[in-house]
């Protein structure tokens, strides 16, 4: 969009925030799996890529960003109210420190490099394991730099925050790697289709207490989980003893 023109511009911004707080999806009963030929009956499939590839290649995770623009504490999830929303404070006083952090997850997105997952699921793809868009909820931009054809989901305007996805004809599935709250009903549209759901995701992350738990939030009943992080996918994956049925 042309944003030269302010009015347009605060309509725009003004329009994504009144649409409401994102409510939580609610959890069915999921099928957990742990051997990975069972996920051949359901290829070829099109992947929906949330935050988990990134943080293994080095970069912050989403929650950080609320915690620099004082939205949201993740400690406890309570928004910052009152004295405890200082940003524009900090920002009035040109607090050095903070303007760094303004820019610490543009400088992580530039220096990192794509890992064995990325280059794994470009194999898929060049082998037709894959087919269609990867549907992408990150900015980073790894896997356009290795070359995988990617739609992105994270828009900042009322208009596409809820996109219609077009899905490849041909797939039996949609493999969601690293996904948790996803707010724009992606996996929704793919279960109207018809499509398996299947979840690649370990349910958490590790801390500095250990690991924490995160239960992927709308899983439902017919899903598959394979509860594993995106690198450990891409180590069990024998491309070329896979087999499309």
């Amino acid at each position: 969009n042309n944003l030269t023109n302010t009015s347009d511009f605060y309509t725009q911004v003004w329009k994504l925030q009144v649409k409401g707080i994102r409510e939580k999806d609610k959890r069915g009963n999921p099928e957990y799996i742990t051997d990975i030929r069972k996920l051949e009956k359901y290829l070829p499939a099109q992947v929906e890529l949330g935050c988990g590839p990134s943080i293994e290649a080095g970069i912050m995770p989403l929650y950080y960003l609320h915690e620099i623009y004082k939205v949201q504490r993740h400690s406890d999830g309570k928004f910052y109210f009152g004295k405890d929303d200082n940003l524009i404070l900090q920002i009035i006083k040109k607090d050095k420190d903070k303007f760094d952090e303004f820019y610490e997850m543009m400088i992580m997105c530039i220096k990192a490099k794509p890992t064995l997952f990325h280059k794994k699921l470009k194999e898929m793809y060049e082998k037709n394991i894959l087919k269609g868009d990867l549907l992408n909820n990150n900015f980073d931009r790894l896997c356009k730099r290795i070359g995988i054809k990617e739609k992105i989901l994270r828009v900042y305007n009322i208009e596409n925050y809820f996109p219609k996805i077009e899905f490849d004809k041909n797939i039996k599935s949609l493999i969601c790697i690293g996904t948790h709250a996803d707010r724009r009903g992606v996996q929704k549209q793919a279960r109207e289709k018809g499509l398996k759901i299947i979840y690649i995701d370990p349910e958490g992350f590790e801390t500095g207490n250990g690991f924490e738990e995160y239960l992927i939030e709308g899983a439902s009943d017919n899903d598959l989980i394979f509860r594993v992080s995106a690198n450990s996918f891409a180590n069990l994956i024998d491309i070329n003893n896979i087999k499309i049925k």
